[in-house]
């Protein structure tokens, strides 16, 4: 009796491992082939979640198979392709300093508010407490009225 187990020594592999830097795993069960998946992950701009779902493996297999083939892989999440923010960086400031509130001015420039209060913090800009920002925003609709009646 082997260690391994009760009928034998384990049985040698039937091909030599493959040169590729990721485990292929069962490449005959994916229904994509690997250049489909690096096409539908650069051409199309396809995340890797749902090219995994398409060819029946995981996200991380797709993301290996994508360096695999000389494919960059683009981060989580952020703004990828989505274009720049529809405000200048100093367009926000200055409105955030003039009493704007976050949610507001996130609307406005076509972001989340987490990205628009990063973008205040990476500017050393001082970001209101909620106590704050209630009475900014009393002030912001307190002008707005004044303007409209005179």
């Amino acid at each position: 009796m082997h260690r391994f187990d009760a009928t034998g020594p384990p049985k040698p592999r039937s091909a030599p491992p493959s040169p590729r830097s990721y485990s292929p795993g069962h490449p005959t069960q994916r229904r994509l082939p690997d250049e489909e998946i690096l096409r539908l992950y650069v051409e199309e701009k396809l995340d890797s979640n749902t090219i995994g779902i398409r060819a029946e493996c995981t996200s991380t297999t797709v993301l290996k198979i994508v360096r695999a083939l000389g494919g960059v892989v683009r981060g989580p999440g952020g703004r990828g392709d989505r274009g720049p923010l529809k405000l200048t960086d100093a367009k926000i400031i200055q409105r955030y300093k003039d009493g704007a509130s976050g949610k507001a001015l996130a609307k406005q420039a076509g972001c989340s508010h987490s990205t628009l209060y990063g973008l205040l913090r990476r500017h050393g800009v001082r970001t209101r407490t909620p106590a704050e920002n209630g009475a900014a925003t009393k002030a912001t609709d307190r002008a707005q009225i004044g303007r409209a009646k005179g």
